[in-house]
């Protein structure tokens, strides 16, 4: 069994988390870029199988590809066919 999970790092803001006085209005000064990178991240229970980043979001046919580079490696490496 495999297990995927997708998630991402971002500098971006967020009003949901910046401070302020009581009754004030939220500054947030930022000297820079936002910046985002995306991954997904396969794993057994045995090892990591295989990480995909991105510095875009991930879409359906990066998201295909990576999955079946593991399912090649995979069977190159049990010797079993799987269907792809």
């Amino acid at each position: 069994m495999i297990y995927l999970d997708e998630f991402h790092i971002s500098t971006k803001p967020s009003s949901f988390y910046n401070w302020s006085k009581k009754g004030s209005a939220s500054i947030l000064a930022l000297n820079h870029d936002p910046w985002t990178m995306s991954f997904i991240v396969a794993f057994s229970n045995i090892k990591v199988e295989g990480i995909l980043a991105s510095d875009h979001s991930i879409n359906d046919s990066m998201f295909i590809s990576f999955i079946r580079a593991i399912l090649l490696r995979i069977e190159d490496e049990q010797g079993d066919s799987l269907d792809i």
